[in-house]
């Protein structure tokens, strides 16, 4: 999910010869961020359902479990709107490094 796409973004870092320019390397540190907050917020919005779903099945706290559902949806929606945005910087630092590369590679 979120966090592999922050690794497989890490794993495409060259690990020799030229680094990325600046404000490639600044888009992907940007992007890795906001996947991993997205990632986060995924996660406390599933313990929040899976509390209202206990409290549902138990028939405890009817009002607070409604309320945790509500806040557990608003979580996903402001995941989804950081993972998108981390989608869009992760694909504008892969075009900048590609433009911004030497279509003949590296000399040996």
């Amino acid at each position: 999910g979120a966090v592999q796409g922050a690794m497989v973004m890490e794993a495409m870092l060259p690990k020799h010869g030229p680094t990325p320019c600046p404000q490639a390397q600044a888009k992907m540190e940007d992007a890795n961020k906001l996947v991993y907050d997205a990632y986060e917020l995924f996660q406390t919005a599933a313990r929040s359902i899976e509390t209202s779903r206990e409290q549902i099945g138990a028939h405890l706290r009817m009002s607070s479990a409604a309320s945790n559902i509500a806040s557990g949806e608003e979580m996903v929606q402001r995941g989804g709107s950081k993972l998108r945005e981390g989608r869009k910087l992760q694909m504008a630092a892969q075009g900048q490094m590609m433009d911004d590369s030497d279509p003949l590679g590296m000399p040996p």
